[in-house]
């Protein structure tokens, strides 16, 4: 989608209503923000509007996507949100969280490519767990440089956890190199 285009959703509205109360938002609200009135055209698969978003260049078939894939997204984020022990409740940090996942799948977008066979989501799937570590990582201010290093941390923290009580922190850091070291040379191999 190299060239600009208007954005024309005149005849679609949304359905969620934005004029609310600072903090007033509710989980119902942050949860249909994409949901479109009256409903898009249905396609056989919500692949076939990427498609024509991008062989068509209007971004209106995004917002078709994102009508359909949006309570897929949301599942996404609220399942990142319980396993990493936020509260997942909290509309604004969901919404925080559900908006960076989009721009990413729009930076995805530029570079998706339909013809090498893939589905949109398949090709995204990397990027969105990506993009919700670095909300995560960006919460925690100042402690991590880069997503590498941030998901090094949570190797080690992985092991650590996930080892018998009792290990010691050098062991820890041992077993994280080896496993490290092993999956790097099964990558090159």
């Amino acid at each position: 989608m190299s060239e600009e285009r208007f954005w024309n959703t005149d005849e679609y509205a949304s359905t969620a209503k934005f004029a609310v109360p600072e903090g007033a938002m509710t989980m119902r609200q942050a949860g249909r923000i994409f949901r479109l009135d009256p409903v898009p055209p249905m396609v056989e698969s919500i692949n076939d509007y990427i498609v024509s978003a991008i062989r068509e260049n209007d971004p209106i078939y995004f917002t078709y996507f994102l009508h359909h894939y949006e309570p897929r997204l949301n599942k996404r984020v609220y399942r990142f949100l319980l396993t990493e022990g936020i509260d997942r409740y909290d509309p604004l940090r969901f919404m925080d969280y559900k908006l960076s996942v989009v721009l990413a799948l729009l930076e995805c977008l530029q570079n998706y490519d339909p013809d090498k066979g893939a589905d949109f989501l398949t090709y995204a799937h990397h990027f969105i767990g990506n993009t919700l570590l670095d909300c995560r990582r960006y919460e925690e201010t100042g402690s991590f440089k880069s997503l590498d290093e941030y998901k090094a941390a949570r190797g080690i923290a992985w092991i650590r956890n996930t080892w018998p009580y009792g290990i010691s922190f050098e062991q820890c850091l041992h077993n994280f190199i080896c496993i490290s070291l092993v999956t790097t040379m099964f990558k090159i191999n």
